[in-house]
């Protein structure tokens, strides 16, 4: 497929409002890597997304142009020098993106450079346990958490897959823990925004 191949400025600007609005409602989803990015539409299909939207978006111009877009915004967030017009219209939309979505700055700003593992996916389970001599009496119930973590370093590179199982009481305490860090990186991102 053509990565980015040549549409006139005004589709590409309605692409890139599409693109934006898909990926904040989460049906389209960007997998960042060191050297690449890759989209992902889980559980939605994206042809229908977009016919639902307007049935004369061409799918294939539409992917090159978010191709497109998520390359020059890795490169305008890393500050990469590249050789091309920084005034561009094209640049100057996706620079207007990346205002509008400050999500879109912090994934790749996180993702683009660990060197840790990142989240790729999780999901849950609701178990319950039973009794061995009588199995219609429940003992517990609990959750069962799984993982999926991707690393892309050379080393260690692939997905990796964690199942644990969690009491109530841990899935709060992890909550209440979660809560407490995000609560401290928004801190931290205020006081930073104040500096700058």
């Amino acid at each position: 497929m053509e990565k980015n191949k040549e549409v006139n400025i005004e589709t590409f600007k309605r692409y890139a409002e599409i693109f934006i609005d898909l990926y904040i409602k989460n049906i389209i989803i960007v997998k960042w890597f060191s050297e690449g990015v890759r989209i992902e539409a889980h559980d939605y299909n994206l042809k229908k997304e977009l016919e639902a939207i307007d049935d004369k978006i061409n799918l294939d111009d539409f992917i090159g142009q978010v191709f497109y877009i998520l390359n020059e915004a890795r490169r305008i967030v890393l500050k990469n020098d590249g050789t091309y017009d920084y005034d561009s219209e094209k640049i100057i939309i996706i620079k207007e993106i990346l205002q509008r979505c400050p999500q879109l700055i912090d994934d790749i700003k996180v993702k683009c450079t660990s060197k840790q593992n990142l989240l790729d996916n999780f999901d849950y389970e609701i178990l319950t346990k039973r009794n061995k001599n009588d199995i219609n009496e429940i003992l517990t119930y609990s959750i069962l958490i799984n993982l999926e973590l991707f690393n892309d370093d050379s080393k260690n590179k692939g997905n990796h897959k964690i199942l644990f199982e969690l009491a109530e009481t841990d899935v709060e305490n992890m909550i209440k823990v979660l809560q407490e860090a995000l609560e401290k990186l928004q801190i931290l991102k205020k006081i930073e925004e104040k500096d700058v």
